[in-house]
């Protein structure tokens, strides 16, 4: 069963077209990798699937529903996250941003604090809860950004770079994780880093303003010149990749 569905979908910032005629389905309990260079329109395909984005053309259903209200529905980890380092903000108020919207009273619940603690312990990170998250190491804080994502118990999770700013061994501990979190839910991983082709990947959707699903086992160097324009030669399947100037 298909829980995004995107039909004919043109999308334009001003005169600039970013996406062109995209038709893409995803299957319920699917990982995924949606990957292409800087500026290709990734960020941007996801921003329509949270309904944060209108279509110029074409439909879009997620959940059998128009995007805005499938929202709730969705865990969303963005690429930046923008907090400043001297706000005296704790990894349990960053994760409880992942439950606002779900209090008619306007204040945090029981109930979201126990959601929010259960998405820190998923992560491993339950013993940093009042930590600062200033304080934090850059995988401990993509660790807390996913928690957030899960706070508010999603049936999709879509995550925008998520091992950005991490080291080889931290980005392979958070691949684990995220392989774990996908057997109770849909996961799209967002990546211009062609290392995210992995072999618990089965199909990846390129996207360079238009997009092209494949199956991993078909990612070879003709797809990798044509998706990025000639710059990139070779993918591994073991997270590393060559760049050849």
């Amino acid at each position: 069963m298909s829980v995004i569905r995107m039909k004919d979908v043109s999308f334009s910032y001003a005169s600039i077209q970013v996406l062109e005629n995209v038709n893409l389905e995803i299957d319920d309990g699917e990982l995924i990798s949606v990957v292409g260079p800087n500026g290709g329109g990734k960020t941007t395909l996801i921003k329509l699937m949270l309904g944060l984005l209108q279509p110029d053309s074409g439909k879009i259903e997620v959940l059998d529903r128009e995007p805005v209200s499938a929202r709730r529905y969705i865990g969303y980890m963005p690429q930046h996250g923008h907090f400043d380092p001297m706000f005296p903000v704790t990894v349990l108020d960053i994760v409880l941003m992942g439950r606002l919207g779900r209090s008619s009273v306007g204040i945090f619940s029981r109930v979201d604090h126990r959601m929010a603690s259960e998405a820190l312990d998923t992560l491993g990170m339950a013993e940093y809860s009042s930590r600062l998250f200033s304080e934090l190491s850059g995988g401990q804080r993509q660790r807390v950004l996913i928690a957030r994502a899960l706070a508010c118990s999603p049936r999709i999770l879509l995550l925008d770079e998520p091992t950005a700013n991490v080291d080889i061994k931290v980005e392979e501990q958070l691949m684990d994780t995220i392989k774990r979190l996908n057997e109770s839910m849909t996961i799209l991983l967002v990546s211009h880093d062609l290392g995210f082709v992995s072999e618990m990947v089965e199909r990846v959707i390129c996207v360079n303003r238009r997009v092209v699903v494949h199956p991993t086992s078909e990612i070879n160097g003709d797809v990798i010149r044509q998706m990025y324009e000639g710059k990139l030669k070779v993918v591994r399947h073991d997270h590393h990749w060559k760049r050849h100037d």
